[in-house]
């Protein structure tokens, strides 16, 4: 039997085009894996697309950056960070990347 992994940290480049074996992702596996790749540009990676197929929770590299981005800010200024403004411009800075639904729905979770 193989062990359970509970959470998948990617860091890899999109280009590498890494997935996760298929006995952590099947109708086998005793639980699937949350999945959180860093990456935001394409935000739909060979990783997550998986995930999303294959029903493991997942967090986009880009709500891992618009979190980031506010809580740097707020460190930074020393002001609460002004998350609506950051995320807009995190949108619009991804135009044409293709699977800006999924990263707009993201945003907002």
């Amino acid at each position: 039997e193989a062990p359970a992994v509970r959470a998948v940290v990617c860091t890899l480049p999109a280009s590498a085009g890494f997935t996760l074996p298929e006995w952590m992702v099947d109708d086998t596996a005793a639980s699937k894996p949350a999945v959180l790749d860093v990456v935001y540009k394409p935000p739909l990676t060979p990783l997550i697309k998986q995930a999303m197929e294959t029903g493991c929770g997942y967090v986009l590299g880009s709500k891992m950056l618009l979190e980031q981005g506010v809580e740097q800010s707020a460190i930074w200024t020393g002001r609460r960070a002004p998350r609506a403004d950051i995320a807009a411009a995190l949108l619009a800075n991804m135009e044409g990347q293709g699977g800006l639904g999924v990263v707009s729905q993201g945003l907002n979770r």
